[in-house]
């Protein structure tokens, strides 16, 4: 599929929830761009006369949309200060306000920012004006005019300058997944579930309403309470009204019209409800008598709701209609969520996240009740607890290896910034470093070809002024600080989700932490299949010596048949794009990858080869145990890792690509429990397998899984699989790619 089709499905997909939504318009800008040739998808620098600086708003799947995220229409604060220096908000705002703040005003307002830490950056450029007032305050003179010359071009359009906003919290070791504002936003984007308001509404308007129908009809009872006798209703209706009870006929018909006008509800418009019943003889009855079968109907209606409600004067009906009603009453989710969004955004600044929320969800009240918060909302709420990263795990805020790395940079950027401040003895250039980070680390990845790479913080004109004019080494304090840091990530993510591979966002900060470190750690990102190019970079053949070495003559390595002694004889060359890469290795693992059988869908193709890269590079799993030294349990680990193999499989999908990608992440997940398996001894490898094997029993018959456990139980008893990954009684290395349909799927 070539990009431009692509865009065109993505467009096409959006298309079908709004018409004007903001993906819709990317997607028609990506579409834009790459017709008219402004835009050139795969490079490091996609949009035309834009450096790779520059922050890009970046669509789903890495396409740049041509559009600047420092750029676009004026914000409120922009115009506030526009206003307050009596300048036109056309055109050239933004180069005014450039211009503004490298004036002796704008430089002195700016470094009142920089004393107080009263600013916020939200992409990184607004940093690039407080660092040039640093750097004049550090008479850094040939510095800040090398960096005024080169972000000028771009002074009309981008906002070098940051946002007003009190100061955020540091936090220390505290980090949140969104901050207040995010969570109240989100809370108030929740909607009224419509069967709970059905529900409500029934309790609430219908219930009372079909007691006042009931009332007005035993009204005209002669004799005892009509009731079901065999199917029958006995019981007699007297067909004379005064004109009191017709007025309060009409009364209970003018509010049952109201009602209607505003309905959720519809179960009183069934025409054989009793309800409908009732109405219908009491808006036949304000015309004329009603005739025998009229009466009869009404009768019947009358008799049945009798005998299974009561009377609406009874005692036993008016404690239940009580109780309904004050359940009717309770704030629903929605009223829940304002409120809790309220108190969230109350208890303090909208850019910070909460370190305490035990008093912001606690219960709501309303009617002279307490409704405890729900658990949903609870949940939503948490997304912006400030606490140390193990806390957040076991509150379950941090469910996934994502959302773990989507916290990593906080802790990241306080590691470095420290070092920053530290060495350049300035407390203010550690808070602008560690804002700046933060902003850089919210840049989405581009889209790329050619084994090119993202672009690195230390590219940012004003990132590479900074570290020229402190111009320190990092001293022993910060790399044990670093390593630390680097150590805590690495092993929450393996020790916490076991089942789940590195995501590539912590991948890279886990890269990051290691540079900032000292460390050689070729940690490898996961790279998408229908993006590559047929050759590695040499960071995973790097990887996958290590690997094979740790894990000679283990249980992974004659499960997968890797050959350490393969993996260590190869050598580099410079390949055409520039850059050392490794013929050898990338022969080996499409040799591996061809097995099984040959395939001609080319994307399937390159998955088949990425996962015998994975395998063998263990994905950053021999690293974290080995280099960083992170202690695991690894058979408790192996377990959770099965335990996750086993939910997938045993799950009710129609077959097609989503059947097909369960099974891939469940021969992930398969992989990572070998990993874990291979550091046990043999014993404890036959006591797993004999453990595995009871869980047979409940694996569903139509996903049979028997072929990958007959194939890890040969294994673990010293047999080795065929060159085309079976057994000789029936067992199957489990991958999860495949050349035709997987055998998993049965």
């Amino acid at each position: 599929m070539s990009f431009a089709s692509y865009a065109l499905a993505q467009l096409a997909a959006a298309l079908r929830f709004s018409s004007d939504s903001p993906r819709v318009r990317q997607w028609r800008d990506v579409l834009d761009g790459l017709s008219s040739g402004r835009l050139t998808v795969g490079s490091r620098t996609p949009v035309g006369g834009t450096p790779a600086w520059v922050t890009l708003e970046v669509a789903h799947g890495g396409f740049a949309t041509g559009k600047y995220r420092a750029g676009g229409p004026l914000l409120p604060h922009e115009r506030a200060w526009l206003s307050a220096l009596d300048a036109r908000t056309d055109g050239s705002a933004r180069q005014t306000l450039n211009q503004h703040f490298l004036s002796d005003a704008g430089r002195q307002a700016l470094r009142e920012m920089l004393d107080t830490g009263d600013y916020r950056i939200d992409v990184p450029e607004e940093a690039a004006l407080l660092v040039v007032t640093w750097l004049l305050d550090r008479r850094a003179h040939d510095e800040a005019a090398a960096l005024v010359e080169t972000i000028l071009p771009f002074a009309d359009r981008l906002r070098f300058y940051p946002r007003p906003a009190a100061r955020v919290d540091d936090g220390g070791d505290r980090v949140h997944l969104r901050s207040a504002h995010e969570v109240a936003a989100s809370l108030r984007e929740l909607r009224p579930q419509a069967q709970v308001l059905a529900m409500n509404e029934a309790l609430a308007v219908w219930a009372p309403l079909a007691d006042r129908a009931v009332a007005l009809w035993l009204e005209r009872v002669v004799g005892e309470r009509p009731r079901l006798v065999g199917g029958r209703a006995i019981g007699t209706l007297d067909d004379e009204a005064d004109e009191a009870w017709l007025a309060r006929v009409r009364a209970f018909l003018a509010d049952d019209e109201a009602a209607r006008a505003q309905a959720r509800c519809t179960k009183h418009q069934r025409s054989k409800s009793t309800y409908h019943r009732l109405r219908a003889g009491l808006v036949t009855r304000l015309r004329r008598p009603l005739d025998a079968s009229e009466r009869a109907r009404v009768l019947h209606a009358l008799a049945g709701r009798l005998d299974k409600h009561g009377a609406p004067h009874d005692e036993a009906h008016r404690v239940r209609r009580a109780a309904e009603l004050a359940h009717a009453s309770r704030p629903t989710h929605r009223a829940i969520a304002e409120v809790v969004a309220a108190r969230i955004e109350a208890s303090g600044e909208p850019d910070d996240g909460r370190p305490e929320l035990d008093a912001t969800l606690g219960p709501v009240r309303a009617h002279d009740a307490t409704t405890p918060v729900p658990r949903a909302i609870v949940g939503k709420a948490q997304r912006c607890l400030s606490a140390p990263l193990p806390t957040l795990i076991a509150r379950g805020v941090l469910r996934s290896g994502e959302m773990l790395a989507t916290v990593a940079p906080q802790r990241t950027a306080r590691v470095s910034a420290r070092h920053f401040g530290d060495a350049a003895g300035d407390a203010r250039v550690e808070a602008l470093y560690r804002r700046v980070q933060l902003a850089f680390a919210r840049r989405r990845s581009l889209l790329l070809l050619d084994l090119q790479h993202q672009t690195r913080l230390r590219e940012l004109p004003w990132v590479a002024a900074l570290h020229r004019t402190v111009g320190a080494k990092a001293d022993e304090v910060f790399v044990r600080a670093a390593r630390d840091v680097l150590r805590e990530l690495a092993g929450l993510h393996v020790t916490t989700y076991p089942q789940t591979i590195l995501p590539n966002p912590l991948v890279a900060e886990l890269r990051n932490l290691a540079n900032l470190a000292g460390l050689d750690l070729p940690f490898t990102e996961e790279i998408a299949a229908d993006i590559f190019m047929g050759t590695f970079s040499s960071k995973f053949v790097q990887a996958a010596q290590r690997a094979s070495e740790r894990l000679f003559g283990s249980l992974y390595a004659r499960y997968y048949d890797v050959d350490a002694r393969a993996l260590g004889s190869m050598h580099a060359t410079k390949s055409r794009w520039g850059v050392a890469t490794y013929p050898e290795y990338d022969a080996l693992c499409r040799v591996r990858a061809e097995l099984a059988g040959p395939c001609a869908r080319a994307v399937v193709a390159n998955g088949r080869i990425l996962e015998q890269s994975q395998i063998l590079t263990t994905h950053g799993l021999a690293l974290v145990t080995g280099d960083l030294e992170v202690e695991i349990d690894a058979e408790a680990l192996a377990w959770r890792a099965f335990e996750d193999v086993r939910r997938r499989m045993a799950r009710e999908l129609p077959r097609g690509a989503i059947a097909l990608r369960n099974v891939k992440n469940a021969a992930y997940a398969w992989r990572q429990m070998l990993f874990f398996l291979s550091a046990t001894d043999e014993a404890t490898q036959r006591t797993f397998v004999a453990r595995v094997w009871e869980t047979e029993r409940d694996m569903p018959s139509r996903l049979s899984f028997q072929p990958a456990l007959v194939g890890l139980d040969a294994l673990v008893r010293g047999e080795r699989f065929t060159a085309d990954g079976r057994t000789w009684d029936g067992g199957r290395r489990f991958l999860g790619w495949s050349a035709g349909p997987h055998w998993a799927l049965g």
